[in-house]
């Protein structure tokens, strides 16, 4: 019989109903209802706080079990009958202290990684150090690039805690696997009257051309919506010179009134042949029609909340497909060429962020604004997708070609029953360690030395396909640069966190060396030495973010 483990059970990290739906919810959600439904067991185990949240547990398993197998709720001094205890997130450390320091070798710890750019997350990672956490413990990662993250994460702690201490800690024992997240592809089977549905809201012919992004509407920690309307629009326009017509829909949960209000004037601002559509993502039939009614998935992903990204994922799996930055995850899913296209992304180099580390640290800036700051120094190719994004709207043929190989990909790898398989053959791995490997003590840390926070172009230096460097070479993109940015700076979201760019009595002098024509980031920068600069290298990324510049690695 396969591996079994426990399942860290709370209704806040595995059921949708129970707040907002964000996406380290919808994964455990997911997580949760596949292996209830798909894990090779006799029995399931359910570790939680409360009798309520057992008993939750129980219904969920009651509902999507098909075998009707008993749960049994475990105690902390029980754990050892699962083998494993399945935890929500990476707190391992923490979970090694409370129920396993009697005895490391009883059962083994297995997280996953959701969003590793937050405080609790980095102290989590941190931790891997300093707690029992043993070889037989492992960190479910859900990308190769949040692999990358976490690694560089507990190096730098390490550096951290080396420089504090004098004595550098030994490596984190933590096995770090990558394991993607699932999707239920018999749920977005073929469905024509949803698609006639989406159709039908938006008054789109069926001849018309769908593009479709969906997720939270929150500008900056998400996608950010204008690079995307720049490109849709200029895709729009090749669309209207071969009598097509082209839509660019939004389906999201906002977050406020304010942020959608945001997103529609910055669609009247910036799109013209492109008919833009705002609907909403709480409403489950209008999800349900968007999957099914459209062309093209799309999104340019540029920030560091998420590791993974489900909706990729969801697209291949209703056979769409995919426009997506080369960032985080999609890097993972999305294969160049056969389900879709990756835009190149540029981010600033390791070094250029350490003011706005410590700015988060420090409370100065919030887990938003820390976002809104990276987000704004993070650039897409907007040409490249419009020219994608142009190709998929006029071959009908490649879409469906695309479409087909997106959705045996979804089929054969993303599968909640082939991703539950890999969850037991990990914890059957675990279990064989546990048995021959000798117990990790601990590096003992000083209790002054508190975590830090990272630089985040150091640590997440593996989101973007390169980073800045200064022999590449800045082109301006319009003839009138001053007149490109005036219309940035007129709309509030291409202005977020530019507070700490370069100063107003500086930003016309920059302009005009970029409006010369082409340049190095070097020779911009000898040109500007009273400009700060990693201030002025985040001010170039903003400026190419919103497509008044390229950059190129020529």
């Amino acid at each position: 019989m396969p591996a079994n483990a426990a399942i860290k059970f709370h209704p806040g990290a595995h059921t949708v109903d129970s707040g907002p739906i964000i996406g380290r919810v919808r994964a455990g959600s997911g997580f949760v209802n596949g292996f209830l439904e798909h894990a090779d067991t006799e029995s399931f185990y359910v570790y939680a706080e409360s009798d309520a949240h057992a008993t939750e547990f129980r219904d969920l398993a009651a509902a999507r079990d098909p075998k009707r197998r008993p749960v049994h709720s475990l105690s902390a001094s029980e754990l050892a009958v699962a083998g494993t205890l399945m935890l929500p997130d990476p707190s391992l450390g923490r979970a090694a202290l409370a129920d396993r320091r009697d005895d490391p070798r009883r059962y083994s710890l297995c997280g996953v990684t959701h969003t590793l750019s937050s405080k609790p997350a980095i102290r989590a990672l941190s931790e891997f150090l300093t707690t029992p956490v043993q070889p037989w413990d492992a960190l479910v990662c859900t990308s190769h690039a949040a692999r990358a993250v976490v690694v560089r994460v507990i190096e730098a702690q390490a550096e951290h805690l080396a420089s504090r201490s004098g004595v550098v800690p030994p490596d984190s024992p933590v096995r770090l696997p990558v394991i993607p997240l699932g999707v239920d592809t018999r749920t977005y089977a073929a469905d024509p009257a949803a698609r006639a549905g989406l159709r039908r809201t938006i008054g789109a012919s069926d001849d018309d051309i769908i593009l479709l992004t969906l997720g939270r509407l929150t500008p900056v920690n998400k996608a950010h919506p204008v690079p995307m309307l720049f490109a849709a629009e200029r895709a729009a326009a090749a669309c209207a010179s071969r009598g097509i017509r082209l839509h660019h829909v939004f389906v999201g949960q906002r977050t406020s009134d304010a942020v959608l209000e945001s997103y529609r004037t910055a669609a009247q601002a910036f799109t013209d042949k492109a008919s833009v559509h705002l609907l909403d993502g709480h409403n489950d039939t209008v999800v349900h029609e968007a999957w099914h009614g459209a062309d093209v998935f799309f999104t340019l992903s540029d920030n560091l909340q998420e590791t993974f990204g489900l909706t990729p994922i969801e697209a291949m799996a209703a056979g769409l497909p995919s426009v997506v930055s080369d960032w985080n995850g999609y890097r993972d899913t999305v294969v160049e060429g056969e389900t879709g296209f990756r835009i190149p992304t540029l981010m600033p180099a390791p070094g250029d962020g350490r003011d706005l580390a410590e700015r988060f640290r420090s409370g100065e800036d919030d887990f938003s604004m820390f976002h809104a700051r990276a987000c704004m120094a993070t650039a897409c190719d907007v040409d490249r997708a419009a020219v994608c994004l142009e190709a998929l709207a006029l071959d009908p043929d490649l879409r469906s070609r695309m479409g087909a190989a997106a959705r045996r990909r979804a089929r054969t790898v993303y599968d909640w029953r082939l991703i539950v398989g890999a969850y037991q053959d990990l914890w059957a791995e675990l279990a064989e360690i546990r048995t021959a490997s000798p117990i990790r003590h601990p590096f003992q840390s000083p209790p002054e030395v508190k975590p830090m926070v990272p630089d985040p172009f150091d640590a997440f230096q593996g989101h973007p396909t390169i980073v800045l460097h200064g022999r590449m070479t800045v082109r301006p993109r319009h003839r009138d640069v001053l007149q490109s940015v005036a219309r940035l700076t007129g709309n509030t979201l291409s202005t977020v966190a530019l507070d700490l760019s370069v100063p107003r009595e500086q930003f016309n002098t920059v302009l005009g060396t970029i409006a010369k024509g082409t340049n190095t980031v070097d020779e911009i920068e000898r040109a500007h030495l009273d400009c700060d600069g990693p201030i002025l290298r985040r001010f170039l990324l903003w400026l190419c973010k919103f497509d008044v510049i390229s950059i190129n690695d020529d």
